[in-house]
């Protein structure tokens, strides 16, 4: 009932192509696929770094959010 269905590591995106239903028609994929020249790159995981990483994990969610929304907007 999706048309994509996006994740933020290559971990989660496993996770996810391995309990899609065989006849699931979503595009499954990595959040940064929608960003130009990051297509399958992760998302960086802050969690056990300085703080400066969260800035560095914030800028690539906000990079992929912007290419979906501009695709959203562009087929819409």
């Amino acid at each position: 009932r999706f048309s994509h269905i996006v994740a933020l590591d290559a971990d989660n995106l496993a996770d996810l192509r391995g309990i899609a239903p065989a006849d699931a028609t979503a595009r499954i994929g990595l959040l940064l696929d929608f960003v130009a020249g990051r297509a399958g790159q992760t998302v960086a995981d802050p969690y056990y770094g300085d703080d400066a990483g969260f800035d560095v994990t914030w800028a690539d969610v906000t990079a992929g959010a912007r290419s979906i929304a501009d695709a959203a907007q562009a087929s819409g």
